[in-house]
């Protein structure tokens, strides 16, 4: 199959990096694999790395025409098989430059538990879709509930992550220049509001009382780092709390972590969770959409409540303070990793999806 994944995201997340690594695992089983994103966006610049087609387009909104007209023209000239969407702007450019007589069938990837609002365009961008894939049997159900798509072209397909080695412990914390034994939380996410990072450092000042050796590392770009750092500074918290940034990989962040939290008002099924859990970190994240389906509280993790940040506070210190705790929680979490979320079984179900809603339309 030709596939051409379609992105109008301008940072890296969790679902730009299921991209790369499901087209780039697709790519290596034989499919011809192109990406459509934002100019200049570190996204086009990974795939153009790993050898994948790309096509630059400005994506300025969701119904730029400078963006339908690239996405028109590279239908015509590529004639893929499928287009993978993922995001609500880069689903309504595609279908949009679909419709404009370039016909070229679309697939929308949905990460994150979010209402759809049943307004007109949303109602027409939807019924031109060939198949809808979520990432977690909770988004599943509700994307079932909206009505927006017949039952039979939706389809649950969870990440799966390809297995990689991942630095040691001491060697992560030399090249973030953490002290061997300091006690280390970190949180793998886009600074923006639904992360939830204001209920996490409202969590860490009541740490930092009890623990004040310990480090919170925030990885991730976004629009509210400013406004996190001023409220880390109001709490006192500077030289607790460190930012890192967009970094080409965060999950070494997790490697040199005692713990990884996520505390999410809206979720999907996290990438970031599932590279803690593959880095054989014990997690604590707030029980939204997909995050039970594979931490159970007490057994392979530890979730509180969104918005709870005493709760939340409370049983990251209880992982701090026992360490055989920590281990059961990850190794459970890893066996759940394995048995369900596996790289192999992720292509190969992709492949029957895609070959599917290629073939319906």
């Amino acid at each position: 199959m030709k596939l051409l994944f379609v992105n109008s995201m301008k940072g890296m997340g969790g679902g730009e990096r299921w991209l790369l690594d499901c087209a780039g695992g697709l790519r290596g089983r034989g499919h011809t694999c192109l990406v459509a994103g934002r100019t200049g966006s570190p996204l086009l610049e990974r795939a153009a790395a790993a050898g994948l087609g790309v096509i630059p387009a400005p994506f300025t909104h969701d119904l730029d025409p400078r963006t339908i007209l690239r996405l028109r023209k590279a239908y015509r000239a590529e004639r893929p098989d499928l287009v993978i969407a993922q995001i609500q702007r880069a689903h309504r450019l595609a279908v949009v430059a679909s419709a404009l007589g370039a016909r070229a069938p679309v697939l929308l990837r949905v990460g994150q538990l979010r209402p759809v609002k049943r307004k007109w365009i949303n109602r027409w961008a939807w019924g031109q879709l060939s198949a809808v894939i979520a990432n977690c049997d909770a988004v599943l159900a509700d994307l079932s509930e909206s009505r927006l798509v017949p039952r039979g072209r939706m389809h649950r397909l969870y990440n799966g992550l390809p297995e990689r080695e991942l630095p040691g412990r001491a060697q992560a914390r030399g090249r973030l220049g953490l002290p061997a034994g300091a006690e280390t939380v970190s949180c793998v996410a886009r600074l923006v509001k639904h992360k939830g990072h204001d209920t996490l450092l409202d969590a860490w000042a009541r740490i930092h009382i009890v623990r004040p050796g310990a480090r919170l590392l925030l990885a991730g770009g976004g629009p509210e780092r400013t406004r996190l750092e001023a409220l880390a500074a109001k709490l006192g918290m500077r030289d607790s709390v460190r930012f890192l940034g967009e970094l080409e990989d965060p999950a070494e962040v997790c490697a040199a972590s005692d713990i990884t939290v996520l505390a999410s008002r809206e979720e999907g099924l996290p990438y970031a969770l599932l590279e803690a859990v593959q880095a054989g970190v014990p997690c604590v994240a707030t029980r939204v959409a997909g995050v039970e389906e594979i931490l159970a509280h007490e057994s392979s993790g530890l979730t509180v409540a969104p918005g709870d940040a005493a709760a939340l506070a409370w049983e990251i210190i209880r992982l701090l303070r026992d360490a055989g705790l920590r281990r059961d929680l990850a190794a459970e979490a890893g066996r759940i990793l394995r048995r369900q979320f596996g790289y192999q079984d992720m292509l190969e179900q992709a492949e029957w999806i895609f070959a599917e809603a290629a073939h319906r339309a």
